[in-house]
């Protein structure tokens, strides 16, 4: 007998709704009676949407805004195996058609994919849940997971869960989880293709150190984080007082900092 999960998806959307009104009337809770100070105003407001920025990130990432999205597309070169279809197809198959992933491939029937991210030779996914799927080249192991080389397969990112958003670079991969951290794995390569990983320790002197992380690993030095995003062989991070950090490579000035910093 066919179950109905109609009025499921419609309690779901209606949770989503009744979410989103709460942090409305939550913000009301912030406006001042009387008349304060031009200093006092702008710490309010900015109290007011980095609360509503944290509390709409968990919502997004518990109960996205369309049931029916979660399906992937790709598109381009398969050379690296980063369209996910395998060794099976003709690797020019998909390089000016786009075309849904195949759910045997990446399941988003039962774990809708929520966020997508795409390196130069691998691919990663957000699902509902808070987990990471990746595949591609995984030479550097920018698929945060213990096999070096290419590989056809669509598996889990090793180690992570809660994640609300993704971002992918050359050789690295990163993401967000619901608590503000920021985990990386891969390698950041320079100018002379010498690679290097995340810091380990606050308490060393250097920046980078040579090699890189085949399981994702947290970025240090950083505060509560609310959005990321992955250069080519560099990374931003945006936290709750609006400030913004870089790292890795900076050859052409993309850190916007002098070399001494």
């Amino acid at each position: 007998m066919k179950r109905d999960f109609s009025q499921f998806e419609r309690d779901k959307i209606s949770l989503r709704e009744q979410a989103l009104e709460e942090i409305l009337e939550d913000s009301k809770k912030y406006t001042p009676t009387s008349i304060v100070s031009l200093a006092d105003a702008n710490q309010i407001a900015r109290a007011c949407h980095i609360t509503t920025a944290l509390r709409r990130n968990k919502v997004d990432a518990i109960l996205p805004k369309s049931s029916t999205r979660g399906e992937v597309v790709v598109m381009g070169n398969n050379d690296t195996l980063a369209l996910g279809f395998g060794t099976e197809l003709e690797h020019s198959k998909y390089e000016y058609e786009p075309d849904l992933l195949p759910r045997k491939k990446l399941d988003t029937k039962t774990n809708p994919a929520v966020q997508v991210a795409a390196g130069s030779i691998h691919s990663a996914c957000l699902h509902r849940d808070g987990t990471v799927s990746t595949w591609g080249t995984n030479d550097e192991y920018a698929l945060g997971r213990n096999k070096n080389g290419s590989d056809e397969n669509i598996k889990p990112m090793e180690g992570v869960r809660d994640i609300i958003k993704i971002s992918a670079g050359e050789n690295h991969t990163l993401v967000l989880d619901i608590q503000g951290r920021v985990f990386s794995c891969g390698m950041y390569k320079d100018m002379d293709s010498g690679t290097f990983r995340e810091l380990t320790s606050l308490t060393k002197d250097k920046s980078f150190y040579k090699s890189h992380h085949e399981k994702a690993t947290q970025v240090l030095g950083l505060g509560r984080v609310m959005d990321i995003d992955a250069g080519k062989s560099f990374s931003a991070a945006l936290d709750d007082q609006n400030v913004l950090y870089t790292w890795g490579m900076g050859n052409h000035g993309q850190l916007a900092r002098t070399k001494g910093m």
